[in-house]
């Protein structure tokens, strides 16, 4: 399980970085700027990713702790 908490934490963390590059290269390398709306459409997909992540993140501890609970109650059934 923490493998897959770690592989999901490196992939948002691509995405972020993804859409970071989109916004700064652009304006290092050529005389294109991004219009403002694009700023705020690149804001809420790092702000959604942020989110996803945490949802994803939530979603795998809490299978993580419904196999612990599993595992305990079968313990606690082999030894009564």
């Amino acid at each position: 399980m923490k493998e897959a908490k770690t592989s999901v934490f490196i992939g948002m963390q691509v995405m972020n970085l993804l859409l970071l590059l989109t916004v700064l290269l652009p304006n290092v390398s050529t005389n294109f700027y991004l219009s403002d709306w694009m700023y705020v459409v690149l804001i809420v997909l790092m702000l959604v990713n942020g989110s996803l992540y945490l949802w994803v993140r939530s979603k795998l501890e809490k299978i993580e702790a419904d196999r612990n609970l599993k595992e305990v109650m079968r313990i606690i059934e082999e030894s009564i």
